[in-house]
Parts: C-alpha cells; sequence; structure tokens
C-alpha cells in the first residue's frame, strides 16, 4: 500500500543501522518483524542477490547435475535466486536445494519467488525451518553461508577456556569446520560468502587457516596456500572485492538514494573449499 511505501526508505535506514552501527540491538528474530522484513526484501535482499550473482557468474563452482546444495541461514532463498539468474546454463539440468533458516515466513516468500522465476524449472527445491548449529544437518555436495558468519557467535563461551583445553578441542573455528565437514560429501566444497567489512575479512581469514590445517584446499580467493598477505588486524588490509554496480536496476538505485543508502560501489568477501582430487 502506498503508506507502507512511504514509509519503506526509513525502515531500510533502520534495518542498516541495525546491521552496522547497532549490531548488537538487532532483533534476533528481525525477519519475522514486518517492517524490517519489507526493508530486508526491497534493498537488503537485490543486492545481495546483485553481488552473489555477480561473483556466481565467474566462480569455478563445479555442481554437477542431480547436487545436493544445502544452504545455511538461507533467509528468502537469495543464494538460489542468485544461481538460478546467474548460471542460465545450469537450468535445464537436475538440482536440489534444501535451505534451512529459523524462520519459516522468509524461506515461504523465496519459494514463491523462486516459483515466479521459475515455475517449470527441474530443481527440486525444499526448505526447513531449523536454527543452524541445532542437531545435524543433511549431508550436502555444496554447502552454503551467505551472510551468515556475521551473525554467529565466536568464542562466546560462558567461560574462558584454558590453553590446553583449547588445545585439545581446537579453537571456534575448527569447532566449525569440523561440524560443516562432518556432512560435506568426499568431494564436496563449502562456499561462504560475506559482506566486504574487515569484520567478515577477520573471520574468513582464520577459516582459511583453519581449513588448510585441516586438508581442505583453498580454491577461491587465494592462488597460494602461503600465509594470508590480508589478515585485517588493526591497520592491516583485509581481503574483499569492490565493484561498480553497473547493470543494476534502475528502481533499485532510486530507492537505494531515497532511503539515503546510495551504492557507489558494491563489495563482498568469499572463500571456496573444497576437497578429493584436484583437477
Amino acid at each position: 500500500k502506498s503508506k507502507h511505501r512511504g514509509a519503506l526508505p526509513g525502515q531500510i535506514r533502520a534495518l542498516s543501522t541495525y546491521l552496522t552501527a547497532e549490531r548488537d540491538q538487532l532483533p534476533r528474530d528481525y525477519m519475522n518483524q514486518p517492517p524490517l522484513l519489507s526493508a530486508y526484501l526491497n534493498y537488503f535482499m537485490p543486492w545481495n542477490i546483485y553481488r552473489q550473482g555477480r561473483l556466481l557468474a565467474g566462480l569455478q563452482l563445479r555442481i554437477r547435475p542431480g547436487a545436493q546444495i544445502v544452504d545455511l541461514g538461507a533467509g528468502p532463498l537469495t543464494f538460489l535466486l542468485a544461481l538460478w539468474l546467474s548460471r542460465p546454463q545450469m537450468r535445464e539440468q537436475e538440482l536440489k536445494y534444501l535451505g534451512l533458516d529459523r524462520s519459516e515466513t522468509p524461506l515461504k516468500l523465496g519459494r514463491q519467488l523462486f516459483r515466479a522465476f521459475a515455475e517449470k524449472s527441474p530443481w527440486q527445491v525444499q526448505t526447513e525451518r531449523k536454527p543452524v548449529g541445532i542437531g545435524r544437518n543433511p549431508q550436502a555436495d555444496v554447502l552454503v553461508m551467505a551472510n551468515l558468519l556475521n551473525e554467529m557467535e565466536w568464542g562466546g563461551e560462558a567461560r574462558p577456556r584454558a590453553r590446553d583445553e583449547e588445545d585439545e578441542m581446537g579453537t571456534p573455528y575448527d569447532q566449525v569446520l569440523a561440524k560443516w565437514e562432518s556432512q560435506v560429501a568426499d568431494d564436496g566444497a563449502i562456499l561462504l560468502i560475506e559482506p566486504g567489512m574487515r569484520a567478515s575479512g577477520i573471520n574468513l581469514f582464520r577459516l582459511r587457516e583453519a581449513a588448510l590445517d585441516r586438508g581442505w584446499r583453498i580454491e577461491a580467493p587465494c592462488p597460494h596456500t602461503e600465509a594470508c598477505p590480508m589478515p585485517g588486524h588493526r591497520s592491516s588490509a583485509w581481503c574483499h572485492f569492490n565493484f561498480l554496480p553497473e547493470g543494476a536496476p534502475i528502481w533499485l538505485i532510486n530507492l537505494s538514494r531515497k532511503a539515503k543508502l546510495p551504492k557507489e560501489r558494491a563489495s563482498l568477501s568469499f572463500l571456496l573449499l573444497t576437497r578429493g582430487d584436484n583437477p
């Protein structure tokens, strides 16, 4: 309705503040609050599809016919929509997709959006309301996490661990990788996509270190297995990619200006881990 459309720019700014400067005040289930969900669907989700589509169009992520993609923290199936839009050559192949999220509403809206794009698609799209980290997730050929690491708690235990205890259990990054790799096929992959912010870059840097120690191969963006020259600590650079938002739809550009959040550049950080034989 027109009154809701008029309030949208202010809702977008409010959610932007929650996601950045006031992260600790972000409501846990903000996707269940209509004003914040509307802001996400109309502004943040389209820009995320734009970023992820830009990445997927060139990323050497091999997804064989019949593969199972498990998307943790799927929200309104942003990754699925970006994959469909950016890889038309895959639209006729068989594919299984399972999106997991703690909120049912965005999953439902994502299914509706995908049907609008791809009513006769052979892709099998399923969703399940399931918080990340609770119980065991299904096996995956490709495990995807987009904009999830920045919502996870890293080392927020009730008590600090002793040094020998940490050596035995590994870092929080070792622990989360151990859980993920038990879900991924022997020749599978893990794809992590994050905002191009310093905090995200540091998390990916630490996950990269842990993954190399655990025998994973860094397929992208790193062309090497040496120490990362962009750890993001203090004043050092962090690994991220900026690009001009060329080709973004005009309605999205105009909405961004109305919300006083114009996009002069889009950015992201990512990490693609693989294992098995190196082709």
